[in-house]
């Protein structure tokens, strides 16, 4: 037959090759964009023949706005993004997509996220695809992350906050000079889970700099897992490829949290934070948690719970500064419920914090209006098919919510849903409440929710009342707006402040 071809077109073999693989590859592209279940979906008309579009868009840095004007242009609560990705807005999907024994899997775009360890790829509590590995490896400190746990840890989240506030009295209060508060938001955040975890600050705020280059590492590899997620098979020829195992340095981070075990296994100690547990856990459960699955747990500490705390500590802060009077009415919640006393010789606790209902709206508000994740929580529709939005998907599909679609979806949070409002969190009836705290993704759902999310919570509920006892923040300009760029998380920069002592604040004899 090929023969045939030859003699009857004399064409070169390389021409005919070119011919069947140009055949081939428009045939895909039909299929792709044809493929059954997914052919009537509205979406961008690219996105059904490639990925390419997918990666390009995400590239841009604004996905997230994408994605919102996506479902609003083609009012659908499903929207095509790929020849087999498909983004899903519909709050009733929450349960059926991330619910408990529902067969949903988790997508290729979260081994892209396994960091290198010793030339091995690290699995962990988030980025596992196995629901056995992942319920194996949680068992052993579910209960380290309970809030009743997480309080023990309290007088560490004080210990960093009173030298916060010292920093930040000394360098810009003191002075006059311009704060970029976003940055420091974060230096308190890996602070704060370095003491959680390693019962020692990192040095971020001490040093007022990136220690030893980790929050520029972990940016750089945020940008490569949002990127390289969108076409998963790419990463085994980037960094997992077998040279790049044997050449790419193990990242900062795991690099640094391995230094700390090996110096706690050098010199045992019966400290109670988490590396504590964690060791513990490693003697209980010695069938699943060895030496790698404590530098495992560890690596996720600092990992998850920096970043994403910083980045809703910014949200807060800035949309609060944004609107004077919701501030006013928060600092006044503040004063109210502590009363005047030295805000850093006895610090507001979490049960006093628990107890401002304003403040507990704000910190909700601030994950709705900018949760840290940007793009799709991705999940595989199981292999029997399943009906999502009143349509059939076929398995093996992508699927996902991504948490700012959903939490702007004006028949969910109001037709204000793009505006900074704490009050409708106070303010909803019983059964409105229920669709929205449904509907809110900031720390996932289901059984992969954040195990960490507790920590979040203590943190925020604790500097931010803080905070705003101690000072008074400014924006340098008021009338400007911050950048976004998301990389996996919606970062932010520009949250520039002028900071002032206030009548309960910092007083000479904290210092």
């Amino acid at each position: 037959m090929i023969s045939d071809i030859f003699k009857t077109t004399n064409l070169p073999l390389w021409a005919v090759f070119v011919l069947i693989l140009s055949a081939g590859f428009l045939a895909n592209l039909f299929l792709n964009r044809y493929k059954p279940g997914l052919r009537s979906i509205p979406g961008p008309f690219l996105a059904s023949f490639t990925n390419l579009w997918r990666l390009i868009d995400v590239a841009r840095g604004r996905h997230q706005d994408t994605l919102i004007n996506l479902h609003r242009k083609y009012k659908s609560k499903l929207v095509r993004i790929g020849p087999n990705a498909v983004s899903v807005a519909d709050p009733d999907a929450v349960r059926i997509i991330y619910g408990l024994k529902t067969g949903f899997s988790k997508t290729d775009f979260y081994k892209v996220q396994q960091n290198l360890s010793e030339g091995r790829p690290l699995e962990n509590l988030f980025n596992t695809l196995r629901d056995d590995f992942h319920a194996a490896i949680r068992r052993p400190v579910a209960n380290a992350y309970s809030l009743t746990s997480l309080l023990r840890y309290e007088p560490f989240v004080d210990t960093t906050s009173q030298f916060f506030l010292q920093r930040l009295d000394d360098l810009y209060a003191s002075t006059g000079r311009v704060c970029d508060l976003g940055t420091w938001l974060q230096y308190y955040a890996f602070d704060v889970i370095g003491e959680m975890t390693f019962s020692k600050r990192l040095g971020f705020l001490e040093t007022a700099n990136d220690v030893g280059g980790i929050i520029a590492d972990l940016e750089w590899r945020l940008t490569y897992f949002a990127w390289c997620g969108q076409m998963p098979f790419l990463d085994k020829f980037l960094v997992k490829s077998p040279i790049a195992v044997r050449l790419v340095p193990t990242n900062n981070v795991v690099r640094f949290t391995l230094g700390q075990v090996n110096e706690r296994l050098a010199h045992p100690s019966d400290r109670q934070d988490f590396l504590g547990i964690f060791l513990k856990a490693k003697e209980e459960f010695p069938e699943v948690v060895n030496d790698r699955q404590v530098t495992s747990y560890s690596t996720t500490n600092v990992f998850a719970g920096s970043d994403t705390t910083a980045i809703s500590l910014r949200s807060a802060i800035y949309h609060l500064l944004k609107d004077p009077p919701k501030l006013r009415k928060l600092v006044a919640e503040i004063d109210e419920v502590v009363g005047d006393r030295d805000c850093v010789q006895q610090p507001i606790s979490f049960a006093e914090a628990s107890k401002m209902p304003y403040l507990q709206a704000v910190i909700k508000e601030a994950m709705r209006i900018h949760p840290a994740v940007g793009l799709l929580i991705e999940r595989y529709v199981p292999p029997a098919g399943c009906e999502i939005a009143g349509t059939w998907l076929p398995g093996g599909t992508k699927v996902g919510i991504n948490p700012w679609v959903l939490h702007r979806n004006k028949e969910v949070y109001g037709q204000d849903a793009d505006v900074f409002r704490p009050e409708r969190w106070l303010e909803a009836e019983p059964e409105r409440l229920k669709v929205m705290e449904r509907s809110f993704l900031a720390f996932g759902s289901g059984s992969r929710t954040c195990i960490g999310r507790h920590i979040s919570m203590l943190e925020m509920t604790k500097v931010i009342p803080q905070l705003l006892w101690a000072f008074e923040f400014e924006l340098e300009n008021p009338k400007a707006t911050w950048d976004l760029r998301n990389y996996w998380f919606v970062r932010q920069t520009g949250l520039r402040v002028f900071i002032r002592r206030r009548k309960y604040g910092l007083s000479e004899q904290s210092h």
